[in-house]
């Protein structure tokens, strides 16, 4: 882990570098000072690995501050933050023992880039180095890694939102369901006694089959009765004529046996 000491009398920029330097998992913000009396009191005491100094400060300047420093906490590097990207500047800069130089109008990214290559570059071969690199080769994989966590939990309150849908549609259709079963049965309450009624109808329809049978078979006897007895009718009126032809005969030759 790089430790940090920002120097700013300027309080916007220091906040303003402070988020962005919080951000990486290898840098931490140990302090904060507005003038170069406060950095020196602060970095006795602190201890900080990288010392951000503005070049210009209040009472006084950042390259005096730098020259305290290098000289009484050597273990703590400087970087220079300069308004201008004049070789001056810079020259400035180098000379009173700073470890880089870097304008203000700098991306964080290049601040943050910077900030590493000082550090390398004092700890070559320490393990505070390699763990330092460690971390920064593991970033992308932390970065990943949240990814996943965050897609994760997207998808387990997806999956929590369609849990509660389904548990709404199964409540749903368990209510529909206990209606239905709530019409059958007053559909067979309404049908049970229609059914006895059907069956009453039709065992009494079966009763009055029977006897209709036993009416038409008395009725076919009755129709075969007579119409034997309208054959004998038929046959005795025939005699009666036969008979009443042969009387008359007998009586026309009776009559006529009289005569002569």
């Amino acid at each position: 882990m790089i430790r940090i000491l920002l120097v700013d009398y300027q309080d916007i920029l220091c906040e303003t570098l402070k988020t962005s330097l919080e951000t990486e998992p290898d840098l931490q913000i140990v302090g904060r000072a507005n003038n170069a009396e406060i950095a020196l009191e602060k970095t006795a005491i602190l201890r900080p690995d990288i010392a951000l100094i503005d070049i210009n400060m209040l009472v006084i300047d950042g390259l005096t501050a730098t020259k305290k420093i290098v000289q009484n906490f050597p273990e703590t590097k400087v970087i220079i933050l300069g308004g201008s990207e004049q070789e001056s500047y810079r020259s400035s800069a180098m000379n009173v023992g700073a470890n880089s130089y870097i304008s203000k109008t700098a991306k964080a990214k290049e601040i943050i880039e910077q900030i590493r290559k000082v550090y390398r570059e004092s700890h070559i071969g320490s393990p505070e180095l390699k763990l330092s690199e460690t971390i920064i080769q593991l970033n992308p994989a932390k970065r990943q890694i949240q990814s996943y966590v965050q897609q994760s939990h997207q998808k387990f309150n997806q999956f929590e939102h369609t849990e509660a849908e389904i548990k709404q549609h199964f409540g749903r259709l368990k209510n529909e369901q206990r209606e239905v079963f709530q019409e059958i049965i007053n559909f067979k309450s309404n049908v049970e006694p229609l059914l006895d009624d059907l069956r009453k109808t039709s065992k009494e329809c079966k009763q009055h089959s029977t006897e209709i049978s036993r009416l038409q078979t008395l009725v076919e006897g009755q129709l075969s009765y007579i119409h034997d007895l309208n054959k004998r009718i038929k046959y005795f009126r025939r005699y009666m004529v036969t008979v009443s032809v042969v009387a008359v005969i007998a009586l026309i030759i009776a009559v006529i046996s009289l005569l002569f």
